[in-house]
């Protein structure tokens, strides 16, 4: 027995050597090795176990696993410290965004978990943060390159989901222009790559960092570059709205409209409209007809000629053949007036026998003349209106108009005296002077029957 125990191998022969104690920290990527150790550890001792009834063994186990636990502190522990960083919003955000850029859509959040567990379980990271946030950036960059090398050598057997569209237009324009705004010189260059760095994601104290440039310089000159950027921006765009608005009053003033006059509208025929020859021709034959009616043959003739010479084809109708034939026998019919003659008819030879010459007038006298004329006056011209009364101004009082019967009074007055007058100075017309008893008194007519005719007095 005492045999036995003497090539028993020490206790230390049993410890792994990853758990010795005072030995190299184990890595994190190396604590599932760890786990798989110290578990086959405890199954071949407690395999021995069976074999070493001085329990031996069992020792052995026990410090075993109380090396397994500080190892796995120990990784616990620094990892804890990593995770902290690499969960930090602010970086998931700046990969996301650097990844977003480079990858399809669909693909970004595997590549972005794929940067974070290999920054994790990665030897040799760097200590301080800023180093740290580098170091992961560099890492995404190296699994975008590998994730488009493994797209291309793998075989898709779906449809390729549609790739993340390319930048903009605007986007691409303002970085070419920004690249013109530098105008080839080496420190604006190379401010506008500190500032397309900033925009992937980047700080400015990791660049002035990696340039070996302090990073308050750095700062500054990203601040000029983008207000100087800004101010040639803004001038350009003020001389692109003035060229604009210049075109558009030359080209105004240019084809400028003249004012265009509105046509008069055409005014309504007063009279009807002119139809066509055969329209035309139909009315005058219907006028025709209706002249017929009215037994105005030659109206009716007229008509159907002038319808004839304007529709030819109607003109064969019956009923136009039967009112011509009618007209031409009412006119053919009717009596012609005698000529009238201007010579004289032949006298008869009867007719210039004498014939017995009428009996003269006797003779009337100038007295019975006078007589009967001066009977009744003569009827005035217009009927005589009764005056108005006049007012003599000297007397002022009113004067009554004179009556109608003394006007006639005096008109028939002064009548009687031109006859008398006229009788005084005319010859008598007949009477012989007897013999005997002497020649008529002078002044006084005679009449017929030898009588002097008396003096008519006025009535």
């Amino acid at each position: 027995m005492s045999t036995t125990m003497a090539a028993d191998p020490p206790l230390g022969a049993f410890k792994h050597p990853g758990l010795a104690l005072g030995s190299t920290p184990v890595r994190a990527d190396a604590a599932p090795d760890v786990a798989r150790s110290s578990t086959s550890v405890r199954r071949d001792e407690g395999s021995d176990g069976a074999q070493d009834p001085d329990g031996v063994q069992g020792a052995t186990s026990v410090q075993g696993e109380e090396g397994s636990d500080l190892a796995v502190r120990a990784t616990s522990v620094q990892g804890d410290a990593i995770g902290a960083v690499l969960a930090e919003p602010e970086l998931r955000r700046a990969l996301e965004s650097f990844v977003r850029r480079r990858v399809p859509e669909a693909d970004v959040d595997d590549v972005v978990q794929t940067v974070l567990c290999d920054a994790l379980a990665a030897p040799g990271r760097p200590g301080d943060p800023e180093g740290l946030r580098r170091w992961v950036m560099g890492i995404a960059r190296h699994k975008v390159v590998d994730h488009h090398r493994r797209a291309l050598q793998e075989a898709v057997a779906e449809l390729p989901e549609m790739a993340a569209p390319p930048p903009p237009l605007e986007e691409r324009a303002m970085a070419r222009w920004a690249e013109r705004q530098a105008g080839g010189a080496r420190e604006a260059t190379e401010t506008l790559r500190w500032m397309a760095r900033e925009g992937e994601g980047e700080k400015l104290e990791s660049i002035a960092a990696e340039e070996q440039v302090p990073p308050t310089r750095v700062r500054q000159r990203v601040s000029r570059m983008r207000r100087w950027m800004r101010e040639q921006w803004l001038a350009e765009l003020a001389a692109v709205a003035a060229l604009s608005v210049l075109a558009f009053l030359l080209a105004r003033a240019v084809l400028k409209e003249e004012p265009q006059i509105a046509p008069m509208p055409e005014l309504p025929k007063v009279g009807p409209e002119m139809a066509d020859p055969i329209e035309r021709g139909r009315a005058l034959r219907a006028a025709g007809f209706e002249a017929c009616e009215r037994a105005a043959w030659s109206e009716c003739l007229e008509r159907l000629d002038e319808a004839a010479g304007l529709d030819p084809a109607g003109d064969a109708a019956p009923q136009v053949g039967q009112a011509r034939a009618r007209a031409r026998q009412a006119l053919e019919s009717a009596p012609k007036a005698a000529p009238e003659s201007t010579s004289f008819a032949p006298i008869a030879p009867s007719s210039l026998a004498p014939t017995a010459a009428p009996p003269a007038p006797a003779p009337v006298s100038t007295s019975e003349k006078s007589r009967s004329t001066s009977k009744l006056a003569p009827p005035p011209d217009r009927p005589v209106k009764p005056l108005k009364p006049f007012v003599d101004p000297k007397k002022e009082a009113v004067v009554e108009p004179r009556s109608d019967r003394e006007a006639m009074e005096r008109e028939k007055k002064a009548l009687a005296q031109r006859e008398q007058e006229a009788r005084a100075l005319k010859k008598p017309v007949s009477g012989k002077p007897s013999p005997t008893s002497g020649k008529p008194a002078p002044g006084k007519p005679t009449s017929p029957s030898g009588k002097a005719a008396s003096k008519s007095e006025p009535l």
